[in-house]
């Protein structure tokens, strides 16, 4: 039983009380999305708009030291960042109950805030570590700390910050005036791969570039200051190699440096509105935009499946349309879905949905790592497969560990040498599923593509976790690439930086991976759930490019009619309209007003706000920019 995201005393005052309901029938499952808690006390009766609980929960004000540094704060963003992970909670949660109830015959009571779900989303972009190495603060950290220590205001301009950018994290300018944004840092083949593919690398090396063997030693074991592959680089070699790069992307298009760095597997994507990607031949292609005929638009463009089994996806790509029915025609849908289940009053319940379940995790960086922990949480035994010569940064594993390692068992192996070859594979015969973010050409190279994985363990689950990937194969599909690139890909860097000639990233990590992980958690519930209930053996399959259209949502549509790609973007951004956006207090700070239309009545019972209801439309701003100057924020 679901029910959409009310208020907790909302639900009371209907005369919903779902521990009551459970009590009755204990094989129920009920879900319950909120804005905040039902243990909240402050803030649980909240109207709990998307802005509310982005305002609430700091999303406007912690999004990335870019921001800071430009002394933007807050800054307002039109993706729905706490509904989109939400959601993907909520259907993961949902799923991994169901399929625990076909084992014990019990529901459950689910509860996934809005507020709590977003503040997981952005972990990654809110890390602090006390008395980080000096080898691990970016130029940016530095900076920032200069300044609040010597007093000086944070007001850098968007071209000053770009020398502080990494050269292996930020966008060039092409020979077509589009920007191409570069993400390969952490990572020793794929810096290497991208200066080759520009022609520098031999340069760079005579020049003094040095590749560390071990860059796990400490700092100062190390022959050289720096080594290719590692984040941060220093700023002399940042900066000489950016210098470098900036001259050579300007003898292509976005598009050649497009193909040559896919093809060369180097993580790299020219920047696109939002328009554009949704009208890309790729997405199409893959299925990541399809098209459906709307009862009210007609025929129209939206985001394809975000989450599908490999077996049945194609399914997902040509969705009934929709459809207003009656009560009675909708009750007899659902008996035709009647599910057979164990009686719970023989049922033993169990630690966790997940008892018992043993996941093999080969993922790196964000999405695929923190899909195995967000299993872990729920009593699945993980068991954290890394190569005993890690190819990426220790910024990178560590950093990104103190987050995704969590409820975990590790081992090191080389699965390339016999030994190695062994350990791997006495595991994946051990697990019942197998979750991995790779490309399809390297998962068939260690032998877990289906039919392979079947002669290993004919009763393992796999799930895949990757960039560009949609239901269909295309040419990009097994291009690599990170959150940031399809940030690139789909738009979101354009709309936040307002401008082709000033690209931003939406926070600074984690905005889709986390999301991704989220839906490829959903994947190995929907896999679990089947095979628990029909015996078939299953691969979920889930991409950061999927993951985007569910984050862009609201907007991420076309079809005959519609108006322009408006929705607000750039720094300048501060809301939707009057009654939606944010205002100066006396103190300072900023209050968030949220409201619509009709609400503006409710206004004549705020004291210096009752004159609201008759301004003309094109003077609200002006009137409530004037009152809420006049108190402070608290007031």
């Amino acid at each position: 039983m679901r029910f959409p995201s009310f208020r907790p005393g909302k639900l009371t005052a209907l005369g919903i009380n779902f521990a009551a309901m459970r009590e009755a029938r204990p094989e129920l499952i009920t879900i319950s999305v909120p804005g905040f808690a039902s243990d909240d006390e402050e803030r649980r009766e909240l109207r709990a708009y998307e802005s509310i609980v982005a305002a609430s929960s700091g999303v406007f004000t912690d999004m990335g030291l870019n921001r800071v540094l430009m002394g933007l704060n807050p800054s307002f963003s039109p993706l729905p960042l706490a509904s989109a992970y939400a959601s993907q909670i909520a259907a993961s949660a949902t799923v991994l109950a169901l399929q625990s109830r076909q084992v014990t015959g019990l529901g459950d009571q689910i509860e996934v805030p809005l507020a709590a779900a977003v503040m997981e989303g952005l972990c990654y972009n809110s890390i602090k570590v006390e008395n980080m190495p000096e080898r691990y603060l970016i130029q940016r950290e530095v900076e920032i700390e200069r300044r609040r220590v010597e007093g000086l205001p944070m007001n850098m301009s968007y071209e000053d910050l770009q020398d502080l950018l990494d050269p292996f994290f930020r966008s060039y300018m092409c020979k077509d005036g589009r920007m191409f944004y570069v993400v390969c840092p952490s990572h020793k083949n794929h810096t290497r791969r991208c200066l080759e593919v520009l022609g520098i690398y031999e340069e760079l090396v005579a020049d003094g570039l040095t590749s560390e063997e071990d860059t796990y030693k400490p700092w100062s074991e190390w022959e050289h200051e720096t080594s290719l592959g590692v984040y941060p680089m220093p700023k002399f070699w940042a900066d000489k190699i950016a210098a470098r790069m900036k001259e050579v992307f300007m003898t292509r298009t976005s598009h050649e440096w497009k193909k040559m760095f896919g093809r060369g597997l180097i993580p790299g994507a020219p920047q696109r509105w939002l328009q554009e990607w949704v009208h890309d031949e790729y997405a199409e292609t893959s299925g990541l935009m399809i098209d459906v005929c709307d009862p009210i638009y007609g025929d129209m463009t939206q985001p394809g499946p975000v989450v599908w089994m490999e077996e049945s996806g194609e399914e997902a790509l040509q969705p009934e349309p929709r459809r207003w029915v009656g009560f009675d025609e909708a009750l007899q849908f659902l008996k035709r879905h009647h599910t057979e289940i164990p009686d719970p009053s023989e049922a033993t319940a169990k630690d966790g949905w997940l008892s018992g379940v043993r996941v093999l995790d080969l993922c790196n960086v964000i999405a695929g790592p923190h899909s195995a922990s967000y299993l872990a949480r729920f009593g699945a035994e993980v068991i954290k497969l890394d190569p005993s010569v890690p190819m990426y940064d220790s910024w990178n594993t560590v950093i990104y560990g103190l987050s995704q390692m969590r409820g975990k068992r590790s081992i090191l192996a080389d699965i390339t040498s016999r030994y190695g070859r062994q350990v791997f594979e006495d595991l994946v015969k051990s697990v019942d599923v197998i979750v991995w973010n790779a490309p399809d050409n390297q998962i068939r190279k260690m032998g877990l593509d289906a039919d392979s994985l079947r002669k290993l363990n004919p009763d393992a689950l796999f799930c895949k976790l990757d960039c560009f990937s949609g239901v269909r194969r295309g040419t990009r599909t097994d291009y690599i690439g990170y959150d940031d690139l399809v940030q690139a890909t789909t738009g979101i860097m354009l709309r936040f930086g307002g401008a082709m000639d000033r690209p931003e990233e939406h926070a600074q990590f984690g905005t889709i991976d986390v999301m991704c992980g989220f839906g490829g958690a959903l994947g190995v519930a929907a896999a679990l759930y089947q095979k628990y209930r029909h015996g078939r053996i299953g691969r979920g399959r889930t991409s950061l490019s999927a993951n985007s259209g569910l984050l862009q949502v609201p907007f991420a549509f076309d079809y005959k009619g519609r108006g322009l790609f408006d929705e607000p973007s750039g720094p300048e951004a501060n809301g939707y309209d009057a009654l939606t956006r944010f205002y100066s207090t006396a103190s300072g700070r900023y209050v968030l007003l949220s409201a619509y239309e009709a609400d503006l009545p409710l206004f004549r019972n705020v004291e210096g706000l009752e004159e609201l209801p008759d301004q003309p439309e094109e003077s609200r701003a002006a009137h409530l920019a004037s009152a809420f100057q006049s108190l402070p924020a608290s007031d």
